[in-house]
């Protein structure tokens, strides 16, 4: 599905079933990664152009949360892949580096060239993230993914949100971006059909797929 429709797909469960229900941390927890990670290819559409099409993980592997697949430019696909692993924090930012440290010590051996972490943070109100000191920390790790990102929403305003690459460095990428105005700019199809396995063979678009809502148990 692309990163929009995993964002549409989300609110519309929340619809169904209640914010406090779906919001239960036991409830629905590939959704909520697919939907992390929608937002976060959303702000890098802003980055990179390209639209992303996001698997759940247990159509990939074990220890990928989520399968993206970078559709390319629209007449000229190229199906390159990024495999994300997610982790949440909600907590003081100067644990960060620990967060991120935790899972470099536990990642799988197999793919890490494609792997990409991200950090789902929940922004307090008058705590600052500082990205440059954290990426100083990250780099004395030398982290195995990728790359290491931060994903967090504004405080003040939910439909803004920040995405900011903290690794590799020296360079550090820091977007802003509203989930409602980047979601119009990407078109359809909502769905493409792929091979199942490890290589992605593109099949087909598919602009009509009605894919079922997971129940409220």
């Amino acid at each position: 599905m692309s990163s929009r429709n995993a964002v549409a797909r989300f609110n519309a469960l929340i619809e169904k079933c209640g914010p406090d229900y779906v919001e239960h941390p036991s409830h629905f927890k590939v959704e909520k990664e697919l939907l992390n990670v929608g937002k976060f290819y959303l702000g890098l559409f802003l980055h990179s152009g390209y639209d992303y099409y996001l698997r759940p993980r247990e159509d990939v592997a074990p220890d990928v949360d989520v399968r993206a697949i970078n559709w390319g430019e629209p007449d000229k696909p190229i199906f390159q892949t990024d495999d994300i692993q997610v982790t949440e924090y909600e907590g003081h930012s100067d644990k960060i580096p620990d967060v991120i440290a935790n899972k470099i010590k536990h990642q799988g051996p197999h793919g890490k060239e494609n792997r990409r972490l991200l950090v789902v943070i929940r922004e307090h109100s008058g705590e600052k993230i500082y990205p440059v000191k954290i990426a100083k920390a990250v780099q004395k790790m030398k982290p195995s993914f990728q790359s290491v990102w931060l994903l967090m929403q504004s405080f003040e305003d939910n439909n803004v949100y920040r995405i900011i690459r903290i690794s590799p460095t020296p360079q550090v990428v820091d977007i802003q971006f509203s989930i409602k105005d980047v979601a119009k700019r990407q078109t359809p199809p909502d769905f493409i059909n792929l091979k199942r396995g490890a290589n992605n063979d593109f099949l087909s678009e598919m602009y009509n797929y009605d894919l079922p809502l997971p129940e409220c148990k």
